[in-house]
């Protein structure tokens, strides 16, 4: 492998936006341009482009479910559609994974959820035989999981002030409301999280031009950021419980 080779990297940009010329969308357009420029390969799933079924049901596999349809046991028996089996080829590719979406009602958008629950499956997508997961069973879990030789980066947006965001603001510590994804989802399944952005006050363009330097930054360093340092699974002593350390949404806390 010779050394460029060696540099390029695999990024995955999931997007929900409907908006294609809304602030998200060029903070998206941005951190393409940028990757590309700098030698790296990048995919992107723009799912409301792309029309994504937000639905996890029946119709995600290719056999009838006849009788008590569990979503999960389906999903082990490798019968996924191709859309979902494309999406979870993508991030089996990616080294960086970039989630850039807004914040609605403090919730990420209802497309990008289904995606999680499509796409993140207990299930095997290359075998047939029920063994290896796709993205997580115990106890390939969090520092053990998956994806643990890999990277993942939430890029936030929200027409609010920072000051409401705060640990004693009206809406709570953002980092706080984000950590069913960055710490429930993605280091759930082994990623290592960096450090996520959140764009503030986008509807104003003073704001706007920060919040684009300031991405800029970090696309910057993305690469080689390194990663929040979450407990691992040796930390847990009996009944799940760590003591004598930070617990994980203590930690995540420290990142407006």
């Amino acid at each position: 492998m010779t050394e460029k080779e060696n540099k390029e990297k695999n990024i995955l940009i999931v997007y929900a936006h409907p908006e294609p010329t809304s602030f998200t969308g060029i903070l998206k357009n941005q951190a393409v341009e940028f990757f590309t420029q700098q030698g790296h390969s990048v995919a992107v799933s723009d799912l409301y482009e792309m029309n994504w079924n937000a639905v996890a049901n029946r119709t995600d596999f290719t056999k009838e479910v006849k009788g008590f349809f569990k979503l999960q046991l389906e999903q082990r028996q490798n019968t996924l559609i191709e859309e979902i089996k494309i999406e979870q080829a993508k991030v089996e590719k990616a080294n960086l994974v970039i989630f850039i979406f807004p914040l609605w009602r403090l919730r990420l958008p209802a497309i990008l959820k289904g995606w999680f629950d499509r796409v993140f499956s207990k299930a095997c997508s290359q075998n047939q035989k029920i063994t290896t997961p796709w993205s997580y069973q115990w106890p390939k879990l969090y520092n053990n999981g998956t994806f643990k030789e890999k990277k993942a980066l939430l890029c936030v947006t929200t027409p609010e002030e920072k000051v409401v965001f705060s640990e004693r603001g009206l809406f709570g510590n953002i980092s706080k409301i984000t950590y069913p994804l960055t710490h429930g989802c993605l280091y759930f399944c082994g990623f290592n999280i960096l450090p996520p952005i959140y764009h503030y006050s986008i509807n104003n363009e003073e704001s706007q031009e920060k919040s684009l330097k300031a991405w800029g930054e970090k696309l910057e360093k993305a690469i080689d950021e390194t990663p929040i340092e979450f407990n691992k699974l040796t930390d847990y002593g009996e009944g799940g419980l760590t003591e004598g350390k930070k617990t994980d949404f203590e930690r995540i806390g420290e990142y407006l």
